[in-house]
């Protein structure tokens, strides 16, 4: 009968080591798995986000480009002559010069 319990909890601890080594197998396994998981959601969302920063950077850099071409279109001497005209300048036919011997403003 003692040999017949102790063949009993041998049993029940073999069952219970291989019942405890599968669980921590799987724990194991379903840890990893998530993991995994996870990690590919963080990676796809971080994907997504840097796509929409370079259509972002794309959007600027063509504003910018824009913008400079239209810069040097507004500050061209042609477009400065266009609207001095505009504005009612007129190109003067009579060109005054002073010599510099020649005091401008000096007392009697």
């Amino acid at each position: 009968m003692v040999t017949k319990n102790k063949k009993l909890i041998e049993n029940k601890r073999k069952l219970s080591l291989i019942f405890n080594r599968k669980t921590l197998f799987w724990s194991f396994a379903v840890f990893f798995v998530v993991t995994q998981i996870l990690f590919t959601i963080q990676t796809s969302a971080t994907g997504s986000e840097l796509i929409s920063l370079e259509d972002k950077e794309k959007e600027l850099f063509k504003e910018s480009q824009k913008l400079s071409e239209e810069l040097i279109y507004e500050t061209s001497l042609t477009r400065s002559q266009l609207k001095a005209d505009e504005l009612g300048f007129i190109k003067t036919t009579n060109t005054v010069y002073i010599k510099s011997d020649e005091a401008v403003a000096k007392l009697p």
